[in-house]
């Protein structure tokens, strides 16, 4: 049960990425990081208080995983704006 901390905390900074991509919808990042939250508070109060019913606190972070298929399904990624958007980079690293 440690180990869904370490996996709380790695969806947490996940969503904040997600969130700062540019290239998913950003509650999309949200939902990842609230459930990265709920992965980590639901540790502690199955540690805490082992009898009451914390599955609910991984609700965000599956829904977040299923949206997260849907859109790369049916959407993708906008393979220009990645291109445009590397190439900027790559441009101002250069000068």
């Amino acid at each position: 049960m440690i180990s869904l901390v370490f996996y709380g905390v790695a969806s947490i900074g996940i969503g904040c990425l997600i969130f700062g991509s540019g290239y998913f919808p950003r509650i999309l990042g949200v939902l990842w990081a609230i459930g990265g939250a709920g992965f980590v508070l639901r540790t502690f109060a199955d540690v805490l208080v082992p009898n009451i019913p914390t599955v609910i606190l991984q609700a965000p972070q599956i829904l977040a995983i299923l949206i997260l298929a849907i859109w790369l399904l049916a959407k993708g990624v906008n393979a220009a704006t990645w291109e445009a958007r590397a190439q900027a980079k790559a441009a101002a690293l250069l000068s």
